[in-house]
């Protein structure tokens, strides 16, 4: 067999079964869409649905990323929170808006690798350990200047463009992402956690939790924006959507497996359910409902996914 052929079948065999359930998440998409389009019309001006998917979208490939390096990290929503005040307090201080995104998302890449050299280093569990940095963040927070309190976004609203940039953003991220990641050579310079130190866990534990963190950063930009605030207290369900969007989009939950557009698909999906969910009922209630669906079709989905992607991976 000819050497580009078979290195052709080597990065693709493993994708199949993915790009298989990423069809029918695209069905899905395309089906819930027009019903919700149908019953509810203004659901899809203000570009409200592009803006809720890029955010479901920011925070579930943070945490896609998070469990492809098998150090799952619980502190999304805290990361997020912390990037909405962080973003807001630069502004109010004077600076650009482009610069107070950077330092931002810079100063959470910073958390994220330290907690990540922690993990890696003391050979902890990333669940317990960024569920620590959970705690640690909020109180953070709460105790900061304002006592907690909304911190008022003096400039920066976001246009349609910023939208449709914000859009195209994290769909960039998040497919140039699963594709790096789904390159056998990149995937088996990692080493999935267990117990004790080795290089290939720390590696994955930087590049899990210092690259998830910053993601979460920069969604929380995005939701300071939206918001033209900052959100001081860490909601509980953006986690679960977070978890939702990323399992369903076909991520595994023990590590390295996943596809391409599995989480941009997925992310949308939720965002139109939980947009039109919200419109007939407590939108709390809703989207507590539908990201723990989500999860539980995720979790499915990936048990039956298993033995399919086992069948196709090529050692050599």
């Amino acid at each position: 067999m000819p050497v580009t052929a078979r290195r052709r079948i080597v990065v693709l065999r493993p994708l199949f079964p993915h790009l298989a359930w990423e069809a029918v998440l695209l069905v899905a998409l395309l089906v819930v869409a027009l019903a919700a389009r149908a019953a509810h019309p203004e659901l899809f001006r203000a570009n409200l649905v592009w803006l809720q998917w890029a955010i479901f979208g920011l925070v579930g490939t943070a945490v896609a990323l998070s469990l492809r390096m098998g150090t799952p990290n619980l502190a999304v929503p805290a990361f997020a929170a912390a990037g909405s005040h962080w973003f807001v307090e630069r502004v109010n201080d004077g600076a650009s808006v482009a610069v107070a995104g950077i330092v931002t998302v810079l100063l959470c890449l910073l958390l994220g690798l330290v907690l990540g050299a922690f993990v890696g280093l003391a050979g902890a569990p990333a669940w317990a350990a960024s569920l620590a940095a959970y705690g640690l963040i909020q109180a953070l927070i709460l105790a900061g200047d304002e006592g907690g309190r909304p911190a008022v976004l003096g400039t920066g609203q976001l246009s349609s463009a910023d939208v449709t940039a914000w859009f195209l953003l994290f769909v960039l991220i998040s497919v140039l992402g699963a594709v790096a990641l789904a390159v056998p050579v990149v995937g088996r310079r990692f080493v999935l956690p267990g117990t004790g130190f080795t290089s290939g866990r720390l590696a994955s534990a930087l590049v899990g939790l210092g690259g998830s963190s910053a993601i979460a950063g920069l969604a929380g930009v995005l939701i300071a924006r939206r918001a033209s605030s900052s959100t001081p207290v860490a909601p509980i369900e953006l986690l679960l959507l977070a978890l939702g969007v990323a399992l369903l989009g076909g991520v595994g939950a023990v590590g390295l497996r996943g596809g391409v557009f599995g989480v941009v698909l997925a992310s949308g999906l939720v965002a139109v359910i939980v947009l039109w969910s919200s419109v007939t009922g407590d939108p709390t209630v809703r989207t507590l409902v539908v990201a723990s669906l989500a999860i539980v079709v995720g979790l499915l989905v990936g048990w039956l996914m298993a033995p399919l992607a086992r069948r196709w991976v090529v050692v050599n």
